[in-house]
């Protein structure tokens, strides 16, 4: 989340750019986000909570795996096109996870929300299946949202 959303601040003055053409992969990253509400969503029907906070990780990794895939901060040297489609999904998919990890870690979710500038009070869970956010929209600085515990060594 904290690198797309800073790239977002570097690269597009804080708006969400204008995707392009979707490809086979893009396409793969949309699926995953629109499934990730009925799928989590089953889970915790049926009580089980750790597999539906397996599933909000494993869209997490969608997302990492795609970036890391893409490299937008190489390929917006030779492809700006291709690196606002990236950031425009990956973004979705930030939002996306912020309204379904809301039940495991409601103050992370409202961080995410509020780094995206949204207002987390009108996000409904179905919401998180949609790609809602336009294009141009602002997003707010970004700040982690987890920071490294250092672990003391053993003797």
């Amino acid at each position: 989340m904290h690198r797309t959303l800073t790239f977002i601040n570097n690269q597009f003055e804080g708006k969400l750019p204008e995707p392009h053409e979707l490809d086979e992969r893009d396409l793969t990253v949309k699926t995953a986000i629109e499934e990730a509400p009925s799928k989590i969503g089953s889970f915790l029907d049926k009580c089980e909570q750790k597999a539906a906070l397996a599933g909000i990780i494993e869209l997490a990794r969608v997302g990492n795996q795609y970036l890391s895939e893409r490299e937008p901060w190489h390929l917006i040297k030779t492809d700006r096109a291709r690196t606002a489609t990236t950031l425009y999904l990956a973004t979705q998919l930030v939002r996306s996870i912020g309204i379904l990890i809301a039940p495991f870690l409601p103050e992370t979710a409202e961080q995410i929300h509020r780094q995206l500038n949204l207002d987390s009070r009108t996000e409904r869970w179905w919401d998180a299946g949609q790609l809602d956010l336009k294009p141009g929209h602002l997003i707010s600085k970004p700040n982690p949202l987890f920071h490294k515990v250092a672990v003391p060594k053993q003797s």
